[in-house]
């Protein structure tokens, strides 16, 4: 709860954030997408700390409602937290790895499976 004062004091008062901000991550993130928002972050609130936890989806959704975190980079869920916003950070291309012994087969389905 302090943290969260600090937080807004700050973002309200000088127009920089200072204190710790919790942010969840899938652990896919953390090769790319987490370095890239937290130096971004540094760079523009240099006061400000980062606690990151790592987690699944459904996990860090859980712990921002409860109020453990302030932030968390998920996939997007079905269902949203009470009082939580989702916005897109990155749009992901997705690909299937085939084992090479069942590549014409799957070859096939997947002109079914494509989801665009």
């Amino acid at each position: 709860m302090n943290d969260y004062d600090t937080l807004v004091s700050s973002a309200l008062g000088d127009g920089g954030l200072s204190g710790v901000i919790k942010l969840g991550v899938l652990r896919t993130t953390l090769t790319g997408l987490t370095p890239r928002a937290m130096a971004v972050l540094k760079a523009k609130f240099p006061e400000m700390g980062l606690h990151i936890k790592l987690g699944l989806t459904a996990t860090l959704l859980a712990d921002l409602e409860r109020g453990t975190l302030d932030a968390a980079i998920v996939t997007k869920p079905t269902l949203m937290p009470v009082g939580a916003v989702f916005r897109d950070l990155t749009q992901e291309s997705m690909r299937l790895i085939i084992a090479v012994r069942l590549s014409g087969f799957v070859a096939n389905a997947c002109k079914t499976l494509t989801m665009r």
